[in-house]
């Protein structure tokens, strides 16, 4: 291996994390950062080991210097990874005036994932689910509900053993193009706001627009919040932010006589 490659360093990293050597991973990926400075995958990747290292301090630096790269590469010359290991500071909570700290009730409100386009995100909703319940869930009691389009019965188990404090509800959701689509004329790529849009990320846009207000479990909510498989929490939310909009005059949503807000 030429140790002065940052792709072969980060892809040895890759390998360490996918037999369990965190450590090892975090090692070799901040040495691809010493060498290269600009690359995104470097830095995306080493923020996620930290994540799942606890470390949130790391992570928010790592990707602040990616923010940095961007717009004052100079600054972090010659060496990416040591100004990274130098802004790690304790996490601040940021402040939301307005906001509604937590009381011991809960709002009529529940948290929705959908679940999940690859292996990969299958096992980011783990931690996704963990730091839910660790940072938030412990103090509230919200319905978690998973979107999905066919997990079966062992992936269905393993992630209701993250929880311990209530049980997943599992809905199972059917992507489709609405019948007044000729399927033969939509192309597998829609090129917008320099984006190549999958099929599959436009059935989810046109679900969380329409199809979810029209499933039977939302009946009973007021409020939902959405939150994605890599949606991490990071320290103890202070906030409800469903609690918030239940004592606001925030105009509601209506699907099917209810009124629903998101949470977004």
């Amino acid at each position: 291996m030429d140790d002065r490659e940052h792709m072969a360093w980060l892809n040895l990293g890759m390998v360490y994390k996918a037999v369990g050597r965190r450590s090892d991973a975090i090692g070799a990926v901040r040495q691809a950062l010493r060498i290269e400075n600009g690359n995104r995958d470097v830095y995306y990747e080493l923020a996620r080991l930290f994540n799942y290292d606890n470390n949130f301090d790391a992570m928010l630096a790592t990707l602040k210097g990616f923010v940095q790269s961007k717009q004052f590469p100079a600054s972090l010359l010659p060496n990416a990874d040591s100004w990274v290991q130098r802004n790690i500071i304790r996490t601040v909570a940021p402040r939301f005036d307005g906001l509604k700290p937590l009381q011991g009730k809960s709002a009529n409100g529940v948290i929705v994932f959908l679940c999940c386009g690859d292996d990969e995100e299958f096992l980011e909703l783990h931690r996704s689910l963990y730091l839910l319940e660790r940072f938030f869930l412990a103090t509230k009691r919200y319905q978690v509900v998973i979107l999905h389009e066919g997990l079966d019965k062992g992936e269905k188990e393993s992630l209701s053993s993250v929880l311990k404090t209530r049980e997943l509800q599992f809905e199972l959701v059917n992507f489709k193009f609405p019948a007044f689509v000729d399927e033969s004329k939509v192309p597998a790529k829609l090129h917008r706001a320099g984006h190549a849009w999958s099929v599959g990320y436009r059935h989810m846009s046109r679900f969380f627009c329409k199809g979810l207000f029209e499933m039977e479990f939302m009946e009973k909510f007021d409020w939902y919040w959405r939150l994605d498989a890599d949606s991490m929490i990071l320290g103890s939310v202070k906030y409800d932010p469903f609690e918030t909009l239940a004592s606001s005059n925030k105009v509601r949503l209506r699907a099917r006589g209810r009124a629903r807000v998101c949470v977004c």
